[in-house]
């Protein structure tokens, strides 16, 4: 994250052997900072992550060394892309520029001078960064060794001149073996160069070098994946219990903060991308280390064993491994063409694919000074497609899909080839909901429209009484404190998965309430819509990302307290649900409505008519607004008779109530 005043959260760090670090920034395609002592204390495995992470302990900068080999454009300025990467995050006057601002966002990007191609990242030795100016492609590796001795190896292939920034101070005896350096440039003719080299001793701080006297040694051995009883009781229906898994280490043996939020199955292979440590593949029962360094990846897509796309707070990114040593050497940048601030609560959810594309939603911030809120109290956004959905394809080609987005932490794609999404309870969205999502639809929060292209912060056709009313409607509502607080990503009990007597229905985590619940849709009407039922309670931290797996029907759950804490306790956990289908399920299985009141469907005859007495009915409705969150309005007790088995073969209790079933609001 932000590690100095110049370096955008987009940057990648680089820790050497030796306590040496330097910063790449794709915001410059510069080295922004150089430091030693060790490399950085990360503040974002703790609580939210709403502090930035700090170089290491007792650390000095060579600050003469910032904007090494910085290049310049065609027209002779050097790349800055502040315009999507800024490197301030509480500047307010940049703020309110960003937010006056009403020029397509996209097409600005696409016109950018210079773009990061992504990393190539062999396992244990110094990353190589690609990008281009303008039609030159460039690749740097860069190496520092002890001595203080820079050593950097270029590829470079180059349709016109290129010229690089070299300080003045901080490096002695340069010696390059291209070109020529004049007046703080690094001047190279046009041409392919299979190896450019540069080399130079940076001037000695004065003091002594902080080090650590810890010795440790890597390892990226497999590591086994073990499954044993839950140490915490969960409450399920008879028939399922509840397994926890057994957690990597790092590569120095150090427990991970490890948040398991992306889960995806390819054949008899599992891949699990985390928020804070790295990505994951597990093959015959044992974890291999797939990537490290990787930023807060809370969703995945596996195109093939060795070929995966990951969400990362900073954009898509592909990772492939070339070797098939269950590493990745590649990371490809595949889509970042949005605003990144570097506020901890710009979440990138997915991605999902659907017919051929990519597809990634953005949330709202919390932490920019001069935000725009619309109205609100706290998530808000100062530009940069923050609030919206966006679709890429195989070749980053980005354009916008949908917007009104707050907080959408749930993403999945249905049996049906269907968008559905959960949003959380906020400003404009009166309590959490489920959403299918349509192309060009508006879902409810309008902060984000201050980027529809002509219109800024100060546009009236933004406000909240002119476009409440084009606002898609939910297919269900997730009572707060009741049902979910954070839903997470729905998952779809399809025929090929044996999972007991709900078939078709999708199931839904919620990260605060540590529980899971069933959705299960009816069209009445011609509008889908839908009743929520528990599934299980008691779950070690909060349910985020759900996943069927496909060889053994059991249910995966990804779990995180992430600093908003979780019923469940633990910090984090990944458990299993699994199901015995000899044992019988006896629970409500969904609820019907009718014209006169619901028919509620059962996994089993009930034959105790007594037992169903008098069922109580309450009623109430949410308000939308600027506020956060809503009170739960009008409530009611409803009036109802009695109920009666209407069945007891087929399991259905119908149960007519007095007033008629229609939405309140």
């Amino acid at each position: 994250v932000n590690l100095g005043e110049n370096v955008s959260a987009r940057a990648y760090h680089v820790g050497l052997t030796g306590d040496l670090n330097y910063s790449f920034d794709p915001r410059t395609m510069a080295i922004t900072q150089v430091w030693d002592g060790p490399f950085m204390h990360k503040n974002d495995q703790v609580g939210r992550a709403n502090r930035a992470n700090e170089k290491g302990f007792k650390h000095r900068v060579y600050t003469q060394l910032a904007d090494l080999f910085h290049p310049y454009d065609s027209s002779g300025q050097l790349i800055d892309l502040s315009f999507a990467s800024p490197a301030r995050l509480f500047d307010a006057k940049q703020s309110e520029k960003f937010l006056a601002d009403s020029s397509d966002f996209l097409a600005r990007v696409e016109n950018f001078p210079a773009r990061f191609s992504g990393v190539e990242t062999p396992k244990q030795m110094t990353p190589k960064f690609l990008y281009s100016v303008g039609a030159n492609k460039v690749e740097l590796e860069l190496n520092i060794n002890k001595n203080l001795q820079i050593e950097a190896e270029f590829e470079l292939e180059l349709v016109t001149d290129q010229q690089f920034a070299i300080p003045k101070n901080g490096l002695l005896d340069i010696e390059v073996s291209h070109g020529e350096i004049r007046d703080g440039k690094w001047i190279i003719q046009k041409g392919k160069y299979p190896v450019v080299m540069f080399k130079a001793t940076m001037v000695k701080l004065a003091g002594q070098l902080y080090s650590s006297e810890i010795e440790a040694a890597e390892s990226y051995a497999p590591q086994d994946l073990i499954w044993s009883k839950s140490s915490k009781k969960a409450s399920l229906h008879s028939g399922y219990t509840i397994e926890d898994a057994s957690l990597p280490k790092g590569p120095f043996g150090r427990d991970l903060v490890f948040e398991p939020l992306g889960i995806e199955f390819y054949k008899d292979q599992v891949f699990v991308s985390t928020r804070t440590a790295g990505v994951w593949k597990i093959i015959n029962g044992q974890w291999h280390l797939f990537a490290e360094g990787t930023y807060e990846s809370i969703g995945l897509v596996v195109n093939s064993e060795s070929d995966i796309v990951i969400g990362e707070k900073t954009g898509l990114t592909r990772l492939i491994d070339s070797d098939g040593d269950h590493w990745s050497e590649k990371r490809i940048n595949l889509s970042d063409q949005f605003r990144f601030n570097g506020d901890y609560h710009e979440y990138l959810h997915g991605p999902i694919k659907r017919n051929g594309k990519y597809l990634f939603s953005l949330n709202l911030g919390n932490q920019v000074r001069k935000m725009y809120k619309a109205n609100g109290a706290y998530m808000g956004t100062v530009g940069g497609l923050r609030g919206w959905m966006l679709s890429s394809d195989e070749n980053g080609s980005t354009e916008v899909f949908a917007n009104g987005f707050r907080s959408p932490s749930g993403f999945a794609l249905s049996p049906n080839n269907e968008i559905v999404y959960t949003e959380n309870q906020g400003e404009y969205v009166g309590t959490s909901k489920l959403f299918k999502v349509k192309k060009g639809g508006f879902y409810g929060n309008p902060t984000g429209l201050v980027d529809i292209p002509g219109l800024n912060a100060a546009s009236p056709e933004i406000a909240w009484d002119v476009v409440k009313d084009s606002r898609e409607l939910p297919v269900v509502l997730c009572p707060h404190a009741k049902v979910m607080n954070g839903p997470g990503s729905p998952e779809f009990l399809t025929e090929k998965i044996k999972f007991g007597p709900f078939q078709g229905q999708m199931f839904v985590g919620d990260q605060a309430l540590s529980n899971i619940h069933r959705v299960d849709t009816e069209m009445v009407s011609g509008r889908e819509q839908g009743v929520v039922l528990p599934f299980a309670d008691g779950l070690k931290s909060g349910a985020m990302r759900l996943k069927f797996d496909p060889n053994d029907s059991s249910l995966w759950v990804g779990q995180t307290g992430r600093g908003w804490k979780a019923k469940g306790g633990s910090p984090f956990a990944l458990q299993r649900i699994n199901f015995d289908p000899k044992v019988a399920v006896n629970a409500m299985q969904t609820v019907r409505v009718t014209k006169n009141g619901f028919d509620i469907h059962f996994s089993q005859a009930q034959s105790d008519v007594d037992h169903f007495g008098s069922i109580a009915c309450t009623s109430w409705y949410y308000s939308n607004s600027s506020a956060y969150g809503s009170k739960e309005l009008g409530t009611r007790q409803e009036k109802n008779s009695r109920g009666h088995l209407e069945s007891c073969k087929n399991g259905l209790l119908s149960h007519a109530r007095e007033f008629p079933c229609e939405s309140r609001g």
